[in-house]
């Protein structure tokens, strides 16, 4: 059985935009940069196979570094950069695919292995955000035939509606690591809050 996971990540430069306005462009990169080492992390702690899909060259050879296969993202949006990933990735029956987000300072390994664990009884798990309006992690098993995926405004309820309209089993999967996503300033202090402000920023800076 194959268990891949999937990770998404923007070029350096265009990451984390709202907290620009806190954060150098410099400290901006160290903790995308960080949180994709604890989600690549997690992951392999799991078992998964680490596939990060990137159009920044400097993102794939760090990950490549990191013993992780990588794929060069050319379509124009999100969504359908994953579906293409998805696609070459070539999933049979037996295949797990987990489409994990790599802005998740909490997430563990533990969180990935439940979520496996989860998909045994269902052919899709989704992890929204805290606010229950974005998706951080998607996990399907089989094959999908003609899949989209829905990231965008409010695409937590658009991927239920549309995994269920094709007739799919859907289970949600919550914790603290799997919803806390670091976007905005309020984001980073929420962590503090959690944290305390050291051990937040060791967190945040550990590339």
């Amino acid at each position: 059985m194959r268990r891949i996971a999937l990770i998404p990540m923007k070029n350096l430069e265009l990451g984390k935009t709202r907290l620009s306005k806190v954060l150098s462009p410099t400290k901006r990169r160290r903790i995308v940069l960080s949180m994709l080492s604890n989600v690549i992390k997690a992951c392999k702690g799991a078992g998964l196979e680490c596939v990060v899909l990137s159009s920044d060259r400097r993102v794939l050879a760090i990950c490549r570094r990191r013993k992780c296969k990588t794929m060069i993202e050319r379509a124009e949006s999100l969504n359908e950069s994953v579906e293409e990933a998805v696609r070459q990735l070539g999933p049979d029956a037996e295949t797990r695919i987990s489409i994990v987000f790599s802005d998740l300072p909490l997430l563990s390994s533990s969180d990935i292995s439940t979520i496996m664990r989860v998909l045994d009884h269902c052919d899709v798990v989704i992890s929204p955000d805290l606010h229950l309006l974005g998706t951080n992690i998607i996990a399907l098993k089989g094959v999908f035939d003609g899949l989209r995926f829905m990231y965008g405004r409010e695409s937590f309820n658009a991927h239920l509606h549309a995994f269920n309209s094709r007739g799919k089993t859907i289970k949600t999967y919550i914790s603290l690591g799997t919803a806390l996503d670091i976007d905005t300033p309020g984001d980073i202090h929420l962590l503090e809050k959690i944290l305390g402000k050291s051990r937040a920023w060791s967190l945040l800076s550990a590339y």
